[in-house]
């Protein structure tokens, strides 16, 4: 759709989206567009009448007169209605009008509402014109692009932070693995392998890798990508302006990164550029985990000009380093073009990443909108149960590897107490919230490590559900009965309880005669005020980056990580999780993460929930697509049929 200049995305959703228009004038001038489901019950003989009605609600106390009716024909061929009410009794106002287009959609309806000064649609009458003649149900013809090499996504709105490597916490699965690359990537079956390097060598003791880029690691522009590159995005990575939340995490084992992090150093010390194409990079210690880690985006390459040409808007044009790059952004969507210049260019000539759909995710799939689109657990559990889908052969699924739970801060009372924790632990029936909100889908959780993981298995695991057994433990408490208000802290907004949240808030009062108050963190800032406001429980979902167990065990409960937000510190654990890190034996590693984890469950430091799958529908028309249990690059590997 081509919007009138000047028009300005406010809100969208799946099913609706709002745009303003010439925000310094003093009356409105509105456009919302929204797609009314088959299931409401709305007849479309009849929909003028619902139109109608709905905008008589809107205006309440103006009186609306049918002034006009056309029809117009869209980009795909076919024609739809637009009637023009006048509106009569604004006071002190100008003349105004109501615009309406709809158009059936299989079942839904989309409608298109225009609400502006007449002045005005006259002025820009042709303009308005235009943006119907633009209109398609077909979505490749919404951007000019052609149908055969094209596959169009739902993605979300990007903001500076998802398209900068450095600042994103998205998995390298999203947009920054498909704009950047890193030395080296993941592949779907979760093997490390090169990308920007050719090849790399290690030192006996570990601690030293030196990395040799392939010649032909090239930018968009066609500029070479050089170890001076490397060395330079890590460098921005780490500096403290950057604000980095993923940096020490991923990058915190060469020597000097948490220095230079830190304010207390200009450089990173432990890289050393040989020649244009030799990087040598030295840990702080044996880290056989370390080539993992740069599979994540903070450890991908960016041309360094870009980021002193344009600080706060560079990322929106970016050089790329990847298998795609930027070719527009609207207010609507993301296109990305092929990068000519990666070394193993992508199938597809062009992806675009719808940011709101026309409908429900199935009947906008079903029309064609979308090549693949990735389903709530309601709408997969409609189809697995229903034989007559007509889109049951093309669900794909496959299970996270991912770890929803919650972190209990063992540093406040009353969880300074372990009986505490366990009466916690003890009272959550898993099965009940598989059954009531995965529809059966999901897998009961009692461990940190998730299935695929190396390291997992069954034979660790928290305690099942066993209510008598949580009031035993908590009468057993220093605090028996008598416990203090419990905070919980969890990513939304007040507005909108999460029913989840409600029912495991509901099962720790109904056993325990607790009272819980919930705190809402914004899911962009959420990390952060958990760090700046501990909260005696915590929501997580923590998905792995990389498959090694030190993603989790480490990351989440070594008291010198930044993501450890249970404040949990066990002389034991910590010795057992060093020697797991720094071991080169494959073995040893994961035996050693496994007592660990054992400690840690015994421990009741965190609370595993109930784990889900990802759930897709795929179209016909592609070739190698791949649900992938954690977040890894795949475009540039499928093609069209």
């Amino acid at each position: 759709m081509i919007l009138p200049t000047d028009w300005h995305l406010v809100s969208a959703d799946e099913q609706s989206a709002l745009f303003v228009a010439d925000f310094l004038s003093q009356t409105p001038r509105t456009m919302s567009i929204i797609t009314v489901p088959g299931d409401a019950g709305i007849n479309v003989d009849d929909f003028m009448l619902y139109v109608e009605s709905n905008l008589q609600q809107m205006f309440e106390g103006v009186s609306l007169n049918l002034s006009g009716r056309e029809q117009v024909t869209l980009a795909d061929g076919s024609t739809a209605e637009v009637s023009t009410y006048q509106l009569n009794g604004i006071d002190n106002g100008p003349k105004s009008s109501v615009h309406t287009l709809w158009k059936p959609r299989g079942e839904d309806i989309f409608v298109i509402t225009i609400t502006t000064d007449d002045a005005y649609w006259q002025r820009h009458e042709d303009a308005f014109q235009a943006m119907y003649a633009s209109l398609s149900f077909g979505a490749k013809q919404d951007y000019a692009l052609p149908p055969e090499e094209t596959v169009t996504l739902h993605g979300g709105k990007p903001e500076p932070e998802d398209l900068d490597p450095a600042r994103t916490q998205g998995s390298a699965g999203m947009y920054t693995g498909m704009l950047f690359s890193g030395l080296v990537r993941l592949t779907p079956d979760m093997q490390i392998v090169p990308d920007l390097a050719d090849h790399w060598d290690i030192s006996p003791d570990g601690t030293v890798y030196t990395f040799t880029l392939r010649s032909d690691a090239r930018f968009a522009d066609g500029s070479p990508i050089t170890a001076e590159d490397v060395r330079e995005s890590w460098e921005y990575a780490a500096k403290p302006g950057t604000d980095s939340q993923t940096v020490t995490t991923y990058l915190g084992d060469i020597v000097g990164l948490v220095e230079k992090h830190n304010g207390k150093a200009k450089t990173i010390s432990g890289l050393q550029v040989v020649d244009e194409h030799t990087l040598v990079v030295t840990l702080d210690a044996p880290k056989p985990y370390f080539l993992a880690k740069l599979t994540y985006p903070v450890a991908f390459v960016v041309d360094i000009h870009d980021v002193y040409r344009d600080p706060t808007g560079w990322m929106f044009a970016p050089n790329s380093s990847g298998p795609y790059k930027v070719k527009e952004e609207r207010d609507t969507a993301l296109i990305l073009e092929r990068n000519p210049e990666y070394h193993t260019p992508a199938h597809i000539p062009y992806l675009v990443f719808r940011y709101f759909l026309t409908g429900d995710a199935v009947s906008t799939f079903q029309n064609g909108d979308l090549d693949m689109v990735y389903l709530p657990i309601s709408d997969a559990a409609a189809i697995t149960s229903d034989p007559e889908s007509p889109v049951r052969a093309n669900l794909r699924s496959t299970q996270r590897m991912c770890t929803p739970m919650y972190m209990l801060n063992t540093s406040l009372a009353p969880f300074d107490d372990i009986n505490v924790r366990r009466a916690f632990a003890l009272s959550i029936d898993r099965q009940k919230l598989n059954e009531q909100f995965f529809y059966g889908l999901g897998a009961p959780a009692y461990t940190i490590l998730p299935p695929g993981m190396p390291g997992y298995t069954e034979g660790i695991g928290m305690p099942a559900y066993d209510p008598q057994a949580a009031r035993e433990a908590l009468a057993a408490s220093a605090y028996g009965s008598d416990l203090p208000e419990i905070t919980l802290l969890t990513s939304g907004f007040a507005s909108n309880e999460d029913p989840y949240t409600t029912a495991i808030i509901n099962m720790w009062q109904e056993t325990l005669g607790v009272h819980i108050s919930v705190q809402y963190a914004d899911p962009l800032d959420m990390l952060k005020v958990a760090r700046q406001t501990p909260a005696h429980l915590v929501s997580m979902g923590w998905c792995a980056d990389y498959p090694d167990p030190q993603n989790f065990l480490d990351v989440l409960f070594s008291p010198e990580s930044d993501f450890n937000l249970t404040h949990y510190q066990n002389p034991e654990v910590s010795s057992l999780l060093e020697q797991a890190n720094t071991s080169l034996e494959p073995a040893e590693r994961v035996r050693l993460y496994q007592q660990a984890e054992a400690l840690i469950l015994q421990d009741f430091a965190a609370i595993p929930l109930v784990r889900s799958s990802t759930f897709a529908l795929v179209s016909d028309r592609l070739d190698g697509t791949v649900l992938t249990p954690i977040g890894v690059p795949v475009w540039d590997k499928v093609r069209l049929k």
